[in-house]
């Protein structure tokens, strides 16, 4: 079982903050407990700057969401080799982790979109079905595959969902992303031993 999505959803009102009230400054912010500063720890429901374990480490700029209360945020993975970086401060917000041999069947309409340029200056939108097929292109149009990648899908997050915490997979090519119900599929692509062992705690929070 899988969540998939496109948009953001804001019904709760508390991922989207007004412009006119964040100034010049767009995304979620807070205080660090530990040194009082200030600092941005994502946008709308992506928590690029900050862990899972370290949302009650701050505490919540007066127009953004609170990440210790709110639900359904993405939070940053607990990469080794950053822990020694404060909350807030890490590089390459979009960081993730190759999935190594995995695979997701999804629908046949659930699919992103691919932008490819010519030095002609042609610029083509094509269907990305995530390495499962080639996308139609249409007419006389023929698609082939000139050296497939073999890693198509990475885990950019976990979500702090009503049953626990579940894996956040996206496609390396279009960025589409699903909340996937269970890490068992997961853990065994990834390669890296010391982060896959603090992974699978997060995968013994879910609940049933």
């Amino acid at each position: 079982m899988l969540w998939n999505y496109r948009l953001i959803n804001n019904s709760s009102g508390g991922y989207y903050t007004p412009l006119f009230l964040r100034g010049v400054k767009m995304g979620e912010y807070a205080i660090r407990k530990v040194d009082r500063v200030e600092v941005k720890i994502g946008t709308c429901n992506r928590m690029y700057y900050l862990r899972y374990e370290n949302r009650n480490d701050v505490l919540k700029d007066k127009y953004s969401l609170d990440p210790a209360k709110e639900l359904n945020l993405i939070f940053r993975l607990p990469y080794p080799d950053e822990d020694h970086i404060p909350i807030g401060e890490y590089g390459n917000f979009d960081r993730g982790v190759e999935l190594i041999n995995f695979n997701l069947l999804t629908d046949s309409d659930d699919t992103g979109i691919i932008q490819l340029t010519h030095p002609s200056g042609l610029l083509v939108n094509l269907d990305c079905h995530h390495g499962n097929r080639l996308p139609d292109a249409g007419g006389k149009s023929r698609v082939f595959w000139n050296g497939k990648a073999s890693v198509n899908f990475k885990l950019i997050g976990v979500k702090n969902s009503v049953v626990g915490l579940l894996p956040e997979v996206e496609c390396k090519w279009c960025q589409l992303t699903w909340s996937l119900a269970e890490w068992d599929t997961v853990l065994p692509c990834i390669p890296d031993a010391k982060i896959r062992q603090r992974l699978e705690k997060y995968a013994g929070s879910l609940i049933g």
